[in-house]
């Protein structure tokens, strides 16, 4: 469960949290000067797509790929969905559909919380590198996570609210399959609902697809350790490298 108070104080975190918050706020001054912002978003959204794929896995060269093609329209749906519906199970439920329409996906209980044992890593249970809550546990596991990411009581920075939020779907694992996609997705929509990117231009899963083993090593160290310190540092280092690539890609493309 998340949804209590956390202290960051006396961590190494404070100085991160500040260059990655400024390295936000430079870019959505970059974007609300950017003329025809809209019509540069799909560029970007297709960028998060290839990138999350390709840490699930999945090939996404040339041709036609339908898990990549899939997971934009999921994009593409649940931030039309942000103007009327805070980010929540339904938005994912929605997203985890529509994304996992492949022959595939289909066959994975598409847009439903699992209802059977997951795990990940190994081709078996007893071979797994990590057995996530069993299923009975998702619906209130997921409950408590929309709550902490909603809950204005809760002294934490939006950027470190969206971080946690971010490694407890990662050892939820709600759905049978495609949680890594819905995840990335996931904070995504955080960024944008909170107000902290004003437009999607922001492909993450770039970041974490070039430093893969960090990305997933960090979580792991945290869930075996009880220690986010280094998941933190990550997450906040991969927001502050995206929005200044970010910032660089749109004032090239404006000249």
């Amino acid at each position: 469960m998340v949804n209590h108070p956390w202290d960051m104080e006396g961590t190494e975190i404070p100085a991160a949290l500040d260059a990655a918050e400024a390295s936000m706020q430079e870019l959505n001054r970059v974007i609300e000067e950017t003329e025809g912002i809209q019509s540069l978003t799909g560029g970007f959204i297709q960028q998060e797509a290839h990138s999350s794929c390709r840490l699930e896995g999945i090939e996404t060269g040339l041709g036609n790929y339908p898990e990549v093609t899939l997971l934009i329209n999921a994009c593409e749906h649940a931030i039309g969905e942000l103007g009327e519906l805070p980010v929540s199970s339904r938005i994912l439920k929605q997203a985890h559909w529509l994304m996992m329409q492949s022959e595939k996906g289909e066959k994975k209980n598409p847009g439903e919380f699992r209802k059977t044992q997951n795990w990940v890593g190994g081709k078996t249970l007893k071979e797994a590198t990590y057995i996530p809550p069993v299923h009975e546990e998702v619906p209130a596991l997921m409950s408590d996570l929309e709550k902490f990411i909603h809950n204005e009581y809760i002294g934490v920075h939006p950027l470190i609210r969206i971080a946690i939020a971010h490694y407890q779907f990662f050892l939820i694992q709600p759905f049978v399959d495609g949680n890594g996609r819905a995840g990335r997705l996931m904070t995504l929509l955080f960024l944008l609902e909170y107000g902290l990117i004003k437009s999607p231009v922001f492909p993450l899963s770039r970041y974490f697809e070039m430093y893969t083993g960090l990305y997933f090593n960090s979580m792991n160290r945290a869930r075996t350790h009880n220690d986010l310190t280094l998941w933190l540092k990550v997450f906040l280092e991969a927001i502050r490298q995206t929005a200044e690539t970010s910032c660089k890609t749109l004032k090239t493309t404006s000249n």
